[in-house]
């Protein structure tokens, strides 16, 4: 599903993909209006994270491109990325 949750992303929109950690899964969680609206929400839910196989979450372009992870927070708070690549 990895390949398949980064295509047919809506024309000007940025979808915000969470990936389960434990079973490798990538789920939808939102096709945002703004850049800025879907960094703000994959950071708040990365933010949340309390352990190291909690899911992480990603922003793609509507041209299926890596945006953003869990490194945005990672590198603001001086820590290394530890994970999952996208």
């Amino acid at each position: 599903m990895y390949a398949t949750i980064r295509q047919n992303i809506p024309r000007g929109k940025f979808r915000v993909v969470g990936c389960d950690l434990f079973d490798s899964t990538d789920y939808l969680v939102e096709d945002c209006d703004s850049r800025g609206e879907a960094f703000r929400l994959a950071d708040d839910h990365n933010r949340e994270r309390t352990g190291p196989m909690e899911d992480v979450y990603y922003v793609y372009s509507d041209q299926g491109t890596h945006l953003r992870g869990e490194e945005a927070i990672k590198n603001a708070k001086g820590e290394t990325a530890v994970g999952v690549s996208p």
